[in-house]
Parts: structure tokens; C-alpha cells; sequence
């Protein structure tokens, strides 16, 4: 079905990012912060991943998309 890439940031930059509303949405029917959802779910996410791209906490969204498209570009 194509290639399953991992974006692998913190759970403190993706509290950042997602709104209360968004992290509901995430099937999330308990309502786990997004720190719990992260610790549940990072090594499925790993396991299922052919292509990883770790991203630092301070990286902007723009270079992590630029990072993503050279990284597809190799698989």
C-alpha cells in the first residue's frame, strides 16, 4: 500500500502542535493526554514504520517537510 514513514517528534512538541479537540479525535476514546498516548503508542508507531525521521524539538515544519520528501526520494 506504499511506504509507512514514522515522524518521530516528541510528546512535548505534539502537545504543542494538536488542539484539545484534535487529540480527541486521535481514537482516543479514554481522553489520555497526549503524553500517555505517546508512551502507548511509540513503539507500534516504530514497528510499523519502514522509514524513520527523527525530528528535534526546535526544528521549524517547513524543514521537517523538506526532510520528509528527500527521505521518500531514497526509498
Amino acid at each position: 500500500f506504499g511506504v509507512v514513514f514514522f515522524i518521530d517528534v516528541s510528546s512535548s512538541v505534539l502537545q504543542q502542535r494538536l488542539s484539545p479537540e484534535r487529540i480527541a479525535a486521535l481514537n482516543n476514546p479514554d481522553v489520555w493526554s497526549v503524553l500517555d498516548l505517546h508512551a502507548r503508542r511509540l513503539g507500534a508507531y516504530r514497528a510499523a514504520a519502514q522509514l524513520v525521521l527523527p525530528v528535534p524539538v526546535e526544528q521549524p515544519i517547513d524543514v521537517t517537510a523538506g526532510q520528509l520528501l528527500e527521505l521518500r526520494a531514497t526509498a
